[in-house]
Parts: C-alpha cells; structure tokens; sequence
C-alpha cells in the first residue's frame, strides 16, 4: 500500500502553529496560500482556521486570545511545546503544501482505480480520468492576483524594451504578416481575438496561416469542428510546396512527390496540433491542452478555435445567444487561465448581405451576444471579388473593428486561394503576374 512518509505532515503543522504564537505575521504571510484543508490534522487546521479569523478582524494570535475564541486549549498547548522559531515558519508552510498536494495527488489515483473499475466507457472518459488527475496537481493556493504598483510599472518597462528590441512594434506574438504586427504590436498573452467573416472570405486559411507561423517557435493548438485534419494538412502543403489545393486533391502533383514528401519531413519541427472534433465543448479545450501540454512540457503559446458557433456548451441553456456569450466569456478565461492568445473565428450574421456596402460591422456578429464586449481585438475579412465579379483580384481588407489597445484600422492584404495563403499587399505584382 501507499507510504504515508510524505503525506503526513503533523509535526510541520505543529511548528506553523507555534511560530504563529509567536508572531502575528506568520498568519498573515501564510493565510493567502495555506487554509486549513492542506492541514492533516483536523484539530490543526481548526486551530489554523482560528487564527486566521483572528487576522481577519485584527486580533493577535496569541494563546488567550484564541483560547477566548475557541480554540481547543490543550492542542494548543501541546503546540506551545514545540520548539518552533517564527523565522523558519516558510519551510514549515512548504511542507504542509507539499503534503497536502501529495495526498491529492493519492486520493485523485484511487478515485481513478474506482471509476475505471466501474464507470460505463464514453466518448468523454479519457479526459475525465486525465482532467482528475491533473487537477490533484494544481495549486490551489498558487494563483498570484496582487501586485504593486511598482510591479506592475516594471512590467509595463518590460512590455516597452520587448518592443523596442523588436524594432520598435512589436511587444507581443508575431503574426508573419508585418502590417498586421505593426498595427497590433503583436498578439499578447490572455487576448482574445475574433476573425470573422462571411463564408468563403478566407478565415480558416488566415488562421491557419498564423497558425503556421507561431507553431515555428512556440506551441500551437488548433481545434478545428469544420474541416477535416488532412484539409488542414493539405492547405499548409499547397502553401509551403506551391501547390494547389485543388491539385493536392485531385492527384495532379507530376514531379513534386518528392517535395511534398520533404514538406512532410520538416513539419516534423512545427509545434502545430490539430484537433479534429466536431463535438468541441470549453471543457474539451481544457483538457486536450492540459494533456498536450503534459505530454510536450511545454506551454502553449497560441490556441485557435474553428468556429466558435460551432461550439457546444457544457450544460444546456435556453437561449442560443446566452449560449454563445457564456461561450466567448469561457475562451477570454480559457486565454488567461493558459497565458496565451486565443483566436476564434466567428460567422457573421445575414444582414451584412442587405447593404449596398457590405464591409462587416460590430453589429453583424452572429448570435453576438457578448462577443464583441469579452474580445480583446475583432478582426472582419472582407474580398471585393466575393460580391462584384470586376473586383481587383485576391485583394483583401483584414479589418480591425475594435481593439482595446490600438487603433481602428483596415489592413491590405492578398488573397491566393489556390495555395491557401495570405500575403502582404506589396505582393500584389507578384500576384497579377502569376494570375
């Protein structure tokens, strides 16, 4: 059976108490990271709840003091006995919170051994059994969410140097598409973005573009409900050999077997991950990250979801547009939650369809509800060609409708949709001459 060695921690929880006998700024230190469920001993942690009540109102947690309180006296004194020195009372809290995270990590293992013995398989039972225990590793205490304001003015000098040592633009994730960069300083860390556009305007290739890019220095995940992983595999290789997609399909490749196959060799050093589910809930997300992120040790750098009113909710709502607003609100905490930019795409609503011009605006989001309050950026792709057959060819308008901390802007781009690709508008020459 288990070895209790490293999950009991009594003679720890006995030297907390005593040190904060002895001083009141044990508590007070302690009380954000250590409660009094990491305690072993229920008597302990009754006492440990005690004293930090008596913080809590200003009181000192001296013997009397909490004795008047409740506390039980003779455990109490039992820990007056112990030779404690307030000066060491960190390793003392350590050592409760190593425990304690040990005997969740052990009660998580048997709640699994049980339910793997009894639970019916379903679609949902390897993230369940992999959620359980990844849970019994996180720290409930650990999450920072107070800084002053010294630190967060170094952070902000942090962000300016970023930029500055990136030629003076770009502080965040680097998109591969300089305009865009130069624009948006980059994607940062706990932004949500929406691309969204009418069907047919390019979102799943500009996604899948960036996707590409950020994959070459930095993990990427992409959850994709609409097309099929070998599509997606297919794009990126039209776009990196010079193929067409619509050759790719259809097996006209001549002489490029071998550069295809040498395509496939290098993908090898992308950190791109595909999941292919036409079922994606937020709970889905968490714990296909949680596991990609085990598996690779490494954090995610960039999540992208395709297409958010595809997505499925966690528990049934009436309403569709609540749904999708609990939805949003999920993936700007999914964001936070992994430090990292999610881009969503997002359809719009028909009403754009109505208007003589017919450039997206806020109000043409789909089942919007709270999309366009909880995105940190909305991005609307919009293509002449799509409307008016006399339209320049392949020019794109990448439009930022709202971004909170930058400009209101139109950004020009090309469009290839035979090699799935999106490029600067300086590209036009290049393009006319190969269309």
């Amino acid at each position: 059976m288990f070895s209790l060695d490293k999950t009991e921690s009594t003679d720890a929880e006995r030297s907390l108490i005593s040190a904060a006998l002895l001083s009141n700024k044990v508590v007070d230190h302690c009380s954000s990271y250590i409660s009094a469920t990491d305690f072993h001993s229920r008597e302990l942690g009754a006492i440990w709840s005690t004293m930090m009540a008596a913080r809590a109102e200003g009181k000192p947690t001296k013997f009397s003091q909490l004795v008047a309180d409740g506390a039980d006296a003779a455990t109490l004194a039992g820990c007056q006995q112990v030779v404690a020195s307030a000066l060491g009372f960190e390793s003392y809290a350590q050592q409760i919170s190593d425990a304690s995270q040990r005997r969740r990590i052990v009660g998580a293992c048997m709640g699994i051994i049980n339910y793997c013995q009894e639970a019916p398989k379903s679609e949902t039972f390897q993230s369940e059994v992999f959620d359980a225990l990844i849970s019994s590793f996180q720290d409930t205490h650990a999450i920072r969410d107070t800084f002053t304001i010294k630190e967060s003015a170094e952070q902000a000098v942090k962000t300016a140097i970023a930029a500055l040592e990136n030629g003076g633009n770009v502080s965040g994730l680097s998109v591969g598409l300089p305009s865009v960069d130069d624009k948006t300083t980059g994607l940062h860390p706990g932004e949500l973005i929406i691309l969204a556009a009418r069907p047919g305007m390019g979102k799943t290739t500009l996604a899948l573009n960036l996707a590409r890019f950020v994959s070459s220095s930095l993990q990427t995940a992409f959850f994709s409900m609409e097309m099929p992983y070998e599509q997606l595999g297919g794009k990126i290789l039209s776009t990196e050999v010079g193929i067409g997609s619509q050759d790719l399909r259809t097996g006209r490749i001549g002489n490029r077997v071998q550069a295809l196959k040498q395509a496939c060799i290098e993908f090898e050093n992308l950190q791109l991950t595909i999941f292919d589910n036409s079922a994606v809930t937020l709970g889905y997300m968490r714990s296909k990250l949680h596991q990609l992120e085990a598996m690779t040790g490494k954090p995610t750098g960039l999540i992208v979801l395709d297409y958010l009113q595809l997505m499925g909710g966690d528990s049934k709502t009436e309403n569709r547009v609540q749904e999708v607003s609990k939805l949003s609100r999920g993936l700007k905490i999914l964001a936070r939650d992994f430090n990292c930019p999610v881009i969503a795409l997002s359809q719009l609503n028909r009403s754009v369809e109505q208007r003589t011009d017919k450039r997206p605006l806020l109000s043409d989001l789909r089942e919007s509800g709270s999309i366009e309050q909880d995105a940190d950026m909305v991005w609307f792709l919009y293509r002449g060609e799509y409307y008016d057959d006399n339209a320049p060819k392949g020019e794109t308008e990448l439009i930022i409708a709202k971004q909170r901390n930058g400009p209101i802007c139109t950004i020009p781009l090309m469009f290839d949709g035979r090699l799935s690709k999106f490029t600067e508008n300086q590209m036009r020459e290049e393009f006319q001459r190969w269309h």
